[in-house]
């Protein structure tokens, strides 16, 4: 019953300031004069919803006739809108026109309303004061059963409140029906058909009857679950309805891997891109939804949308630079994106690598030093990653004075003989400039993986893995495909034993750990 009756209404207001975004100047601003018997002397609140949230429009003083004006010179985006005293609704209304007044009674807000200057409030309010009637209705009668239920002499009775009873929703779904015919273009009617689900057809058969694909209703229904939403106006994305709808499509109706999520995301972004704040809302949310997961690979999802929709044109809250920063980090994550080919490093060995400082120190001019380092490289044997054959390729990029690697790295060691009879190899990078440090610290901790370095860069490993930070671990396969990324020690431990097959005991968390086993900080 309450799903047919929709009216639309939370308990509790959260009060957030929203982005300059979601308004812009215009001559014509809003002027909206609510009167409240009952009610003087006190602040109220304008508010709107917004995806799941509400936020904080306005603000006004009721004198001491009980009457508030919200006047500004700003738009207001047209949906649901809500009156508040503190955390409090008091009600809602539609914001479509840019001036009307209201006038009601706080003995009851809803049934004592009355409207000027603003069909879409009449025509809201006809609805709400309907459903609100049948509701009071339902439990009236309800609670009479429960009285009679016991009674044999009621009997009779009882049977006649039910079928009564059943009749109701039926009632109500007729006149919403009918409603919506009445009035096909109102802020109400736009909403109701948001909610409503698409009418799939039988899947198609073969000669001899049996359905061709098990999946066709699926697909279909998915392919048209945003039939009935009006993308123009952008009203049903402030009411409560589109966020849940949209929530529903990309966590239930999409299977949770990227390149499936991204493909979806990009089939509603773009319906979105007929109302700006729409698309903002939902481009936004996807994008901070990804970046926050904590399943590992699920960054492709907001770099690949930020690289496809990140412009100009299309990012209005956003300055140039911004976007072009934005734009610019995305497209540095692009080539170690999970399932594409790690990119190639050709690396050197600690011998090769004093042979390249003892060059870069002692020849001051470029062009020289760069034809010395030419030479040097084309006769000396690099240690190349798709040389390392190994069915499992852990890439890692590390330096031995940062304080997370020293807890990572002894992990990785506690279990490196383990897995590498089982076919893993471990590919040391380190980005040290000290040579000798390097080594030492191998030599100390007995490191015996592949070790390299290429502390000059020369490789251009900084820029094709976006090295910011250490360490930084990359799971490969044997053709050197990027598994899994961005891994803790002990996830990646966890990972490679599934993978063959052994089993993983956890160790006992420390005090302040996260899931991964990082500590918190940055490094």
């Amino acid at each position: 019953m309450k799903r047919l009756l929709l009216l639309l209404s939370v308990s509790l207001l959260i009060f957030t300031f929203p982005t300059k975004a979601f308004a812009g100047k215009t001559p014509a601003g809003y002027n909206i004069k609510i009167k409240i018997k009952g009610l003087k002397d006190t602040t109220v609140y304008l508010a709107n919803y917004l995806g799941k949230d509400t936020y904080l429009v306005d603000s006004a003083r009721i004198n001491n006739k009980g009457v508030a004006v919200f006047q500004r010179d700003t738009t207001l985006g047209c949906g649901i809108y809500m009156l508040a005293i503190g955390r409090v609704k008091l009600f809602e209304f539609v914001v479509s026109e840019t001036e009307f007044e209201l006038e009601t009674d706080t003995l009851d807000y809803l049934m004592n309303m009355k409207v000027k200057n603003s069909k879409e409030n009449e025509i809201f309010f006809e609805f709400q004061q309907h459903a609100y009637e049948a509701s009071v209705e339902e439990n009236r009668l309800q609670q009479v059963a429960r009285q009679w239920a016991n009674d044999p002499t009621r009997q009779d009775s009882v049977k006649k409140i039910q079928e009564k009873l059943k009749q109701i929703p039926q009632d109500m779904f007729n006149y919403r029906t009918e409603f919506m015919k009445r009035y096909p273009n109102a802020v109400l009617t736009q909403i109701f058909n948001s909610m409503r689900e698409p009418e799939v057809p039988d899947a198609p058969k073969d000669e001899n009857g049996n359905i061709i694909d098990s999946n066709w209703q699926f697909y279909w229904y998915k392919t048209h679950y945003w039939d009935n939403v009006n993308f123009t106006s952008g009203c049903v994305l402030r009411s409560p309805v589109f966020h849940s709808k949209l929530e529903r499509y990309i966590e239930k109706l999409t299977v949770q891997n990227p390149d499936s999520i991204y493909n979806s995301a990009v089939a509603i972004i773009d319906k979105t891109l007929a109302n700006k704040e729409m698309f903002r809302y939902t481009l936004i949310w996807i994008m901070n939804k990804y970046e926050k997961s904590k399943f590992i690979c699920m960054d492709a999802v907001p770099v690949r949308l930020a690289v496809k929709y990140y412009t100009k044109e299309r990012c209005f809250w956003l300055d140039t630079t911004e976007i072009m920063r934005t734009r610019a980090n995305a497209e540095s994550f692009l080539p170690t994106l999970c399932n594409l080919f790690a990119p190639e490093l050709r690396m050197y060995d600690s011998t090769l690598e004093r042979k390249i400082d003892k060059i870069v120190d002692a020849e001051k001019d470029e062009d020289k030093r760069a034809n010395d380092l030419g030479l040097l490289l084309s006769r000396e044997k690099t240690t190349d990653l798709y040389a390392v054959n190994a069915k499992y390729t852990v890439l890692v990029f590390w330096d031995p004075d940062c304080g997370h690697c020293k807890k990572e790295m002894p992990v990785i060691k506690g279990f490196y003989d383990t897995v590498k009879k089982l076919g893993v190899e471990v590919y040391a990078v380190g980005v040290e400039q000290d040579t000798e440090h390097w080594v030492d610290y191998i030599r100390t901790n007995q490191l015996k993986w592949i070790n390299v370095i290429d502390s000059w860069n020369i490789s251009g490993f900084r820029k094709s893995y976006n090295i910011n930070s250490t360490p930084q671990i990359f799971l490969l396969d044997e053709n050197k495909k990027i598994l899994a990324k961005r891994l803790g020690a002990e996830q990646l431990k966890e990972i490679l034993y599934d993978e063959l097959g052994l089993k993983y005991v956890a160790p006992p968390k420390k005090e302040g750990e996260t899931e991964d086993g990082h500590d918190g900080h940055d490094h």
